[in-house]
Parts: C-alpha cells; structure tokens; sequence
C-alpha cells in the first residue's frame, strides 16, 4: 500500500463524480422496451467522456488514487470501468495499487424525484447480481475483503434528509477506514451535489454535467476529525459563485481546465481550438414566396426549426466538446445573429434544463465567461453565386444597425473594445477566391489576436466549407445548416513570448466531402424517411379526417422532398435505378417529388416542387410500391384512437400508383410483402421485417441501385444496425448504405450515439 506521504501535502484526498451519459436521456424509448428500466446503461459517448476523465485525473491531480467505490448501478459500473482504464493509460502516476468495490450507500436517490414511479419496481426492490458487476472489472482490481458501509440498499421512498444523511456519512466513514489513501467515489448527480453543499456552504445552485467532479482535501491531514474543504471541480457550474481554488498559498494541481505545463521550463505548450459554424435553417428555402414581401429580401432571418437547431447545437457543444468557448464572432447577417444568439443561450445557461428547446426556456445566464462581437469579416460570399441578384441590393450596398444586432445578445456579453478585423463589408461581386483568402486570412487573424482564447465563428456554408476544405485537404460540397468543422493548433509560450502551429480538423459536423461518395462497383441503396406530416404541424387534423391514421405531407413537406431529390441528383456519384415506397400517402407524396427531382430535364435550379418541372425523363427510373416499407403498425408508431378499428390499413393502389408520372410505375414487379403487416406487430417484428426487405430487395435487384422511401422507424433500424450505432432520431432526410454485406456510407438528418468501442469525436452529430 502506498504511504501516506503519496498523499498531496500531506492531505486525504477524494473524488466524488458523477456517472457519464446514461442512455435513457438520449433514446426515450430504450425504457419502454428495457427489461430493467430503472437502471439504464451508458450510451458510447458516456464510456468514451469517462474515459477520458479517467486520463485527465491521471495526468492532471499531484495524487495516485489508492481506491475506487462506486454505486451498483449499471451506468456508474460502466463509468468506474472506463475510468479505471483511463487511469492506468497515463503512466505519469502509479495507479497499478488501484482497487475497487461497490458500495450500496453511494446509490442513487430511491425515491420518485430521482427515478419515475412508472419505471420504478413495482415491489420497490432493486436487485443487483453483485458478482455480475464485479466480473466488468479487471481481473485482480476488485478488493473482496471489504464491507460495504451500507450493507442493504435504501428503502424506496427515503427521504431528502435520508438521502442527504447517507451520502455524507459514506463518504466520512470510508474516509476514516482509509486514512492514508486518496478514494475515488463514483455515484450519482445528487451525490455529487450533496457533497459539494455540504462542504461549499455558500454554494447556490448548480448543475452538475456527465462525469463531473469535486475534489475534496480533507482539512486536518490524517486526523481523526473528517472535515473537508472544495479544492476544485470538474464539470460543475454555478448561478453565482464558482468553486474557488482553496489555499493560494500552496496551490494543487488537481484537475486543471489548462493543459499541463513542463516542470523544468518555462515553456508552456497549449492548444487553441476554433469552432466554425453554419447558421440555421433560413426561412426562403422553406418558404420561397417570403422573399416576395421581405423589406430585405437579402437578409432571411431563420424559421423556428433553425432557432431550435442552433440552441441544440449550442447544448452538444456544451457537453460534449473538452473545452471552453472564450469568444464568439459572428457574421452581422440576421440569421447568423439569430444563430449566436441561440448557441451563446445553450452555452452559458445556468441549471440549463435538459427538455429547453430554445433561449425563451433559459431562465437565468452566466454572463461573465464569454464575449461576443460581430466581425464583417464572417459575412455571406458577396457574389451572384450566394445572393440571387434579383433580391441584391440594387447598390450593391449591403447595411446593417449593428447596435439592433448587438441588442440581440444577452446585456453585457457584446466586447465593445473589440476592433473588426474587417472594419467594413466586403466589396458586392468578389470572387470565390477572395471570398476563400477572406475567410481563411480572418481565422488565422482572430487566432493570432487571441492566441489563449478559444473561439466559436459562426458564418456562413463558405466559410465552414472553405475553412474545411483548406485544413483536411478535401473537395467538400455540402454543409448543412449548423455544422460545424473544428480546428486545432498548439500554442507555446516561453518567456512571455508566444508561438503558435499550424491548424489541424479535429472533426467535422455536418459536411459533406466527395471522398464519401466511392462507388466502387458497389450496389447502392439509399434509405430515405417521408417529409413533413400535416398532424405533426396541426395536432388538429385528426379530429375531421376521415383517415387520421394517413396524414399527407404539409407543403413545406413537399419542398423538402423535392430539394432533397435535387441534392440526391446533384451530389452522390451513382444513378439511382429503382424507387420502392411504403403505401402510405405522406411516403408516395415524399416519392412523387423526389422523382420529379430527379427525372426533370434541364432542371430549374430555382425549382422547388415538381410543379416547377416541365419535362420529366420516364426512360431511366422505375418505381412501386411495397408494403414491406410500412409504418411499425403498432401503438407505439400509430395512436389506437386514431388507428382503423378492425386493424385494417386499406389502401387503392392504383389511386396512389396515378400520382406518379405516367409510365413510371412498373406493374410487372411483385412485392415482396403481399399484404400489410398485422397491426400491433412487436418492435422486433418491425426490425425483422425492414431488415430483411432491403435484403430482399437489393438481392432481387443486384445490378441496380435503390432507393426506398419509408418512415423514421425504417431508416433507424437500417442504420442502427449496419453502423453500430444507437439512433435517437430520424429527420426528415436520406441515409445512404453500400450493400455487399452492407456498410452505412454516408448519412444525413439521423442523430445517433456510436456504440463501437473505438473512440469517438468529441463533437458529432447530423
């Protein structure tokens, strides 16, 4: 056993952290089907986030950790494991002496504040096989010789004083019975936050994110006393006060938010990291006909799809990415305002609630750890190719009240002392290669002003795919609203003076470069969910339609249809042959504008439905329809009191067959599935039945490339099982496979969290 003197000034240290990202937060229906709904595991990125802790408190604390105690819950087992690892990859600290044991006192609070009633145990026993938690352990880590502090569980329904009482007594009672060893205590958020009340008395409220920490010295060394003072945390944030570093005098090195420094230089090697970001959903590429009345038809602020996306993007960041954002410049165009404006809400949100979908659900702002300025320098590409001529300025002269812009923003965020790189816009009819050296020269000046300082731009689809396509070395094409590519660089400073790397991407969010798109020989199939449902925008229509169960698409629902077959046409590298669709109205709508998409010839790029086609080539692509592709029919997918009474879902065949151009549908096709599926099929039913229909289908066809258009369920079980992944929810857009056995090569509008066990980016998504 190691000395005390192993111990950080002669002091007892602990840890008390959080568990990572448990998977009922991010699929909320993983309860309803789950054996054990109460006790739900990691998702990839929870394993991958406790990890990496793990290494950070490896190489980051002046202390081995002598033990690790851990709540019997599956998610702060799986924690522990990833977090023993993560110690023992950074040999900068012996931690091979760790050891390991489950204590029931560090559980989660056993009452319907912490875990649902209807998830719950009906008995109000939760049961753990114990041997089965310990055998995800290491082989020779866990430590059987020792007593649990709490040899039972907690009754069900304990009380706030109860649970409050049992985690600070856990901790007081495993520190006396190990003086002289630092501990690691892995439980749940309301441990983390009871311990950080007790012993921060002027704390107020706080959040505490997946795997945050605080770390405990305790205040008379080895004494018999156990009184404990906040060091610093992890992952913690607060209304009003920040967890202050104790004793100046004599400083710890625990979990610093800095890279580590040498010891023997005065060389100090960091890295900066810049975010470029895309705005949101701009609201004339959904509704083409409000440029028709804009007083600046130039400047399309973002429909409310696009405000949602861009606070959620800020949540991502928020937790997912490995550092703070400092500063925040932003392209003065409305709906790159809008944008920031979203994101700065999601970042510096106090107690941000989980279930906020926007700025107007943040109740209270911390405001004073970042600034935000707007920078011309970020604006949209000033040519004919971005900005349509006919909605240009007639002068060419692009204005804007930067104080309305600014007045935007939270009060007191906007840095008034910060001087524009470009002091002006740029010049109306630049060229795409001053447009790029504008964008690439303004990264590599705000880097170079602010060299300590992180940074979020948020710009526009230039200047996310230029900065992309310049520092990954790849000919990218597409950037969807909101993505995001992150650079990289190391910074040095030696003796007051600083140096600074070239950049490097991180990782991308969003893109879409052609090297994605390899054919190769292969068979290709893209799996395409409808378009926008009219009960999803009018909860209304139900009530008086004669078939509540078979909404039709919403007009927005059309357009984005149509442009996807227009991205489809213009960006993947192989024809598509063959179209099969579910017999649902909202799929042979979805279809119907996708094939106008793709068939038209001499296609108007400022088309936005197959009414803008005038002509259609019916020589090259077939289509049919295929019950295979239908709705899960069960109640899971399809509310009882609006499906059919008898379980019959009828559909006239020939009706939906006449919505598709003349001569495109092939009659001579035999589906695979002959009828529909019975109603209150079982979710694995479901799974069986997509599965193996693209089998079916691209086995019948191995020639020719598909596209099959169907609903959310069939895209998630497709790419949830061909890519490994937990999918949490499907947009309305196209995933793309390569069938051989099948590989997911590409995607657009899934959100997932991987499950394979190799690392993943700190930021993905879209």
């Amino acid at each position: 056993m190691e000395s005390a003197k192993s111990n950080i000034n002669g002091h007892q240290n602990v840890i008390v952290m959080r568990h990572g990202d448990r998977m009922d937060r991010f699929e909320p229906l993983w309860a309803s089907t789950a054996e054990r709904p109460w006790d739900p595991p990691l998702i990839h990125d929870g394993k991958v986030r406790a990890f990496h802790t793990g290494q950070r408190i490896s190489s980051h604390v002046a202390f081995p950790i002598h033990r690790v105690f851990v709540s019997p819950f599956l998610r702060c087992i799986q924690t522990a494991v990833e977090v023993v690892a993560g110690l023992s990859a950074v040999p900068s600290i012996d931690n091979s002496k760790l050891k390991v044991a489950i204590e029931f006192g560090l559980c989660e609070i056993l009452n319907s504040l912490a875990i649902k009633s209807n998830v719950a145990p009906k008995d109000g026993k939760f049961d753990f096989s114990i041997s089965d938690l310990e055998a995800m352990f290491p082989e020779g880590t866990m430590d059987h010789n020792v007593d649990m502090v709490y040899k039972e569980l907690p009754q069900w329904g304990e009380s706030a004083e109860g649970f409050r009482e049992r985690y600070v007594n856990t901790l007081k009672v495993l520190a006396q019975k190990y003086p002289s060893e630092n501990l690691l205590l892995i439980t749940h958020r309301g441990g983390v936050s009871t311990i950080l009340y007790k012993y921060l008395k002027d704390a107020t409220k706080r959040l505490v994110n997946y795997c945050g920490c605080v770390d405990l010295r305790r205040r008379d060394g080895f004494g018999e006393s156990v009184d404990f003072e906040v060091v610093t945390s992890h992952g913690v944030s607060f209304r009003e006060h920040n967890v202050p570093i104790h004793d100046p005098g004599t400083p710890p090195t625990t979990i610093r938010a800095a890279m580590a420094s040498s010891a023997n230089s005065n060389t100090t090697d960091e890295y900066q990291n810049i975010l470029m970001m895309r705005h949101g959903d701009r609201i004339d590429k959904i509704n083409p006909l409000w440029l028709d009345t804009a007083s600046r038809p130039w400047d399309p602020p973002l429909v409310q799809d696009g405000l949602v996306r861009a606070f959620q993007t800020g949540q991502r960041i928020r937790s997912q990415i490995q550092f703070p954002i400092h500063r925040v410049f932003v392209s003065p165009f409305i709906r790159c305002v809008q944008t920031a404006s979203e994101v700065i809400a999601a970042l510096s949100a106090v107690d941000l609630n989980p279930h906020a979908t926007s700025s107007k659900d943040v109740i209270s702002m911390d405001k004073s750890k970042l600034k935000v300025s707007i920078e011309f320098g970020l604006s949209e590409m000033l040519n004919s190719m971005a900005i349509m001529p006919e909605v240009a300025p007639k002068d060419g002269k692009f204005d804007f009240k930067i104080s309305d812009l600014e007045a935007m923003f939270p009060e007191g965020m906007v840095d008034h002392d910060v001087d524009p790189v470009y002091k002006e816009m740029p010049e109306w009819g630049e060229t795409v290669e001053e447009c790029t050296e504008r964008f690439l020269g303004l990264v590599k000046t705000l880097a170079d002003k602010y060299p300590s300082e992180n940074l979020l731009l948020v710009t526009h689809g230039e200047g996310v795919r230029t900065t992309f396509a310049t520092y990954k070395k790849v000919d990218t094409y597409d950037v969807e609203y909101c993505a995001c590519a992150e650079l990289r660089r190391k910074v040095s400073s030696q003796d007051g003076s600083t140096k600074a790397g070239g950049f490097e991407v991180m990782t991308s969010l969003g893109e879409s470069s052609a090297d994605l798109n390899t054919t190769d020989g292969c068979q290709n199939i893209l799996m395409l969910r409808h378009g926008d449902r009219i009960d999803k925008i009018n909860p209304l229509w139900p009530d008086t339609a004669s078939r509540p169960w078979d909404p039709p698409l919403v007009q927005d629902g059309l357009v984005r249809a149509f442009q996807t077959g227009q991205r489809i046409r213009s960006q993947i590298q192989f024809p598509i042959h063959r179209v099969f669709v579910s017999p649902f109205i909202r799929c042979v709508q979805t279809a119907s504008e996708l094939i106008a998409a793709l068939s038209a010839v001499d296609l108007n790029p400022n088309a936005t439905s197959s009414k803008d086609v005038l002509s259609i080539d019916k020589s090259k692509l077939k289509v049919s329809i295929e019950f295979g592709l239908s709705e899960m029919l069960n109640s899971m997918a399809i509310r009882p009191k609006v499906a059919p009474k008898d379980g019959k879902f009828d559909f006239k065949i020939s009706d939906l067959e006449a919505m598709f151009p003349e001569g495109m549908v092939d009659h001579d096709v035999d589906p695979v599935y002959k009828e529909m599926p019975q109603w209150e099929e079982t979710v694995e039913e479901c799974t069986e039945r997509f599965l193996s229909l693209v089998k079916t289908l691209a086995d019948k066809y191995p020639s020719e490339n598909l596209l099959l258009v169907t609903h959310g369920e069939g895209v998630r079980t497709t790419f949830a099982t061909y890519k490994d992944v937990a999918v949490y929810e499907v947009l309305s857009q196209e995933e793309s496979t390569k069938a051989g056995d099948f590989e997911v090569i590409g995607q657009a509008g899934i959100k997932y969290h991987c499950l394979k066990t190799t690392a993943v980016p700190c930021v993905k998504w879209y």
